[in-house]
């Protein structure tokens, strides 16, 4: 019987990065090529900076933002980017803009991105 082994670090020649998830019919799969750096990219956005236990470096510092009193837009872009920038996979950041609502306490943001292979995909996150 052949193992299962799932490519998270590029080690295995020939394997795209990839993931596993169930489809539409509940059948468990690999994800990988373009759909895992996207899905890697909301990962990063939604990591807590200290969240992980083993880099507690990695994460946006979301609770800094929550309770900032000064305007937080360039300091949250340039988390944000660099946070999606050091994705394998993405090329770069082509654009961010994010909405916060105060009434309903959502914000919404929006990233254009470039994948290596030139593809554009954008990125739509809704924290709150």
């Amino acid at each position: 019987m052949k193992g299962f082994s799932v490519n998270y670090d590029g080690s295995v020649d020939g394997v795209e990065y990839n993931d596993l998830y169930l489809d539409s019919s509940g059948i468990l799969s690999i994800n990988g090529g373009n759909e895992n750096v996207i899905e890697n990219c909301y990962h990063a956005i939604q990591l807590m900076l200290g969240e992980y236990d083993y880099n507690v470096l990695l994460g946006i510092p979301w609770n800094d933002y929550i309770s900032a009193t000064q305007p937080i837009g360039r300091v949250l872009q340039s988390s944000l980017t660099n946070a999606v920038q050091n994705i394998n996979g993405v090329s770069r950041v082509r654009s961010i803009t994010f909405n916060p609502n105060r009434v309903t306490r959502q914000l919404t943001i929006i990233m254009q991105i470039v994948l290596v292979g030139g593809e554009e995909s954008e990125i739509i996150y809704n924290q709150g």
